[in-house]
């Protein structure tokens, strides 16, 4: 386990030395445009939060209509990792020295959920060997390359997945856990605190932990007090964005800040559905999860994909095999029933995203990376005792390659002029 967090480690603050920051150019594939950054995606705007907090003492207020609209764009977000961050912050550092500083708490923050998917396979299954197959899948570039910038996705991936290792532990244990059932309600709240989308791990807790009410008829006070412990810890911030935003989670406000990025319905008009959701969301999506960089605007070659897709397509295949084999599940059918449910979840919220905007980022998907961890890392193991291994050096071998490419590509796009706009006649 200490290899594959370390070599976690390792990549995510690679990734972190080759991606600029805070440096402008140019986007290549989006039509020679100027940026202001062309680094992590929306790394900009989450530093620019933390200054505020640690400056002014208080959260941002995001204004659609504000001319420095553009800085500010990341203001609705829920404030937990914001206020974690804003010690760190030091506004007379050099810029580079800045940007250290604030990524490397995201790769230790990628260090605990590595962990935590290590330690949800093994309550899972009850076996050491299960739990290093699902962490494994924290080594793929997409994920990883996010634990190399500032941004609150890491905290909310890591505090999802150490709440549902705490649900599947109360779910499989033999008496009712009520610690477990507690810390799985706190670090759901605490999710709900650092990304909206957190929200999405309530209504599995909840129906998780009435499910074992009705099956168990005990441990009430355990499953009353995980659900209270989520609804009550992100309560504040609802109540604060009602008054400003008009709705608890500020989807209004956030939906205001979307209405510059690319419409679902220009696409579908154009081309159609059929090839808008395989073509344009399906293809995206599978590529920034392998590994897209910058603004979704440096990619691999469309081989490096192919193979990639298709090395997962076995993993996952490994369970059929395992199952016409005659091998029982390692799984438990509650552990399937709660990542499946969370899973399901997951992607019906992207595909409603991306319903009324494009925006194909696997990223939106990552909250769930336990699930990729069971399908992929776990159907893996399936095949033989070398198949871990395999798929371990496998994902190392492309990071390798992705970060190889980096440095040349960003600049690339730092020395590129942009497209000069031609007079209208």
């Amino acid at each position: 386990m200490g290899v594959i967090c370390a070599l976690f480690f390792i990549l995510a603050m690679l990734y972190a030395g080759a991606t600029p920051y805070r440096q402008g150019g140019t986007l290549l594939m989006q039509g020679r445009t100027a940026a202001a950054d062309i680094g992590a995606p929306d790394e900009r705007q989450h530093v620019n939060y933390i200054a505020f907090v640690r400056s002014q003492g208080a959260l941002p207020v995001l204004k659609p209509d504000s001319p420095d609209f553009y800085e500010s764009y990341q203001a609705h977000q829920p404030p937990l990792y914001y206020v974690l961050m804003a010690p760190l912050f030091n506004p007379s550092a050099p810029i580079e020295s800045t940007g250290s500083v604030l990524r490397f708490p995201s790769a230790l923050i990628g260090v605990l959920t590595v962990l935590g998917l290590f330690w949800l396979g093994c309550l899972a299954t009850g076996e050491p060997k299960w739990g290093l197959a699902c962490a494994a899948m924290a080594l793929l570039p997409g994920f990883v390359t996010l634990h190399g910038a500032v941004t609150n996705d890491p905290l909310l991936f890591c505090f999802v997945t150490w709440s549902l290792a705490f649900l599947v532990r109360a779910l499989v244990s033999e008496g009712v856990d009520g610690r477990a059932w507690w810390l799985a309600g706190v670090l759901a709240g605490l999710a709900c605190l650092t990304k909206s989308s957190g929200l999405i791990l309530l209504p599995v807790l909840i129906g998780s932990a009435a499910w074992f009410l009705l099956r168990r008829r005990e441990g009430v006070r355990a499953l009353a007090g995980a659900s209270i412990a989520a609804l009550v810890l992100p309560l504040p911030i609802w109540i604060r964005n009602q008054q400003l935003y008009g709705d608890p989670l500020g989807l209004k406000v956030f939906e205001s800040a979307f209405q510059g990025s690319a419409k679902a319905s220009m696409f579908t008009e154009a081309l159609g559905p059929f090839v808008y959701w395989t073509e344009w969301v399906a293809w995206w999506t599978v590529r920034s999860g392998v590994g897209a960089f910058g603004y979704m605007d440096i990619f691999l070659p469309d081989g490096v994909y192919r193979i990639a897709l298709a090395g997962l397509f076995v993993c996952a295949l490994g369970w059929l095999v395992a199952a016409r084999r005659g091998e029982a599940s390692p799984v438990p059918r509650v552990a399937w029933g709660v990542l499946g449910a969370y899973g399901v979840l997951v992607l019906l919220s992207f595909m409603r995203f991306n319903s009324t905007f494009f925006q194909a980022q696997a990223r939106y998907l990552f909250p769930a990376i336990a699930v990729f961890g069971l399908i992929f890392g776990m159907g893996a193991v399936r095949w033989g005792r070398w198949a871990l291994p395999t798929l371990i050096a496998a994902l190392v071998a492309l990071n390798g390659f992705a970060v190889s490419v980096l440095p040349a590509e960003f600049e690339r796009r730092i020395q590129t002029p942009p497209r000069v706009a031609e007079p209208a006649p």
